[in-house]
């Protein structure tokens, strides 16, 4: 894009979303970006949690709707094993 031009490489059938790419000033490049499930999210008393446990493509906020829902379980996992902390996070 140094030159200033937008390559517009959305599948769009559309005439008219294909000239509103066109004519964007300015075009952002945000690449999708994946990673191979690890073994285990934990390592004794820390749990990766997130995007860092289980990255996924970042659509709307995924990660961090991720990282409130393992906070959740493992919540609900410590609380049925109050006295066995290390259990919760198995």
């Amino acid at each position: 894009m140094a030159d200033g031009n937008i390559t517009v490489t959305v599948n769009a059938r559309d005439d008219e979303v294909q000239a509103l790419l066109r004519g964007a000033e300015v075009a952002y490049e945000n690449p999708m970006i994946d990673r191979d499930p690890i073994a285990t999210w934990r390592d004794g008393p820390v749990a990766l949690m997130g995007d860092a446990a289980h990255p996924m493509l970042q659509y709307f906020a995924q990660g961090a709707c991720m990282a409130i829902e393992d906070a959740a379980v493992l919540a609900r996992c410590a609380a049925e094993q109050p006295t066995a902390i290390d259990a919760a996070f198995e």
